[in-house]
């Protein structure tokens, strides 16, 4: 039974698409308590030192609206949304730069 079921999965994951996504601090500082939020799932990064790059493969089967939390070292709070969403089909990678003003930019790639 647990074949059929990991068959059946391998399958229908056979047609999702993938996005790499990279977040990276471009400010000249560490953050720190960062979340990376996509609808359900959060994924925590306890400290980005400047410059530093953090990457994930996304399995895209539904829309996903990205938004990024995250603290300074002062202990400031910043709450950011991502100009770009994903949708079902979509692939390449998507890349978000955490701007010292407390911005997000993003470069897609299909």
């Amino acid at each position: 039974m647990k074949r059929k079921l990991a068959l059946i999965m391998m399958l229908f994951c056979s047609g999702c698409a993938h996005v790499l996504l990279t977040v990276v601090n471009a400010t000249d500082k560490p953050i720190k308590n960062v979340q990376i939020k996509m609808n359900k799932e959060v994924t925590v990064v306890s400290e980005m030192a400047a410059g530093e790059k953090h990457q994930q493969s996304l399995k895209v089967v539904a829309p996903i609206d990205i938004n990024i939390d995250y603290e300074d070292l002062e202990g400031h709070q910043f709450y950011t949304s991502s100009p770009q969403s994903l949708k079902p089909g979509d692939g390449g990678s998507l890349s978000l730069s955490v701007t010292a003003v407390g911005t997000l930019e993003a470069v897609r790639i299909p």
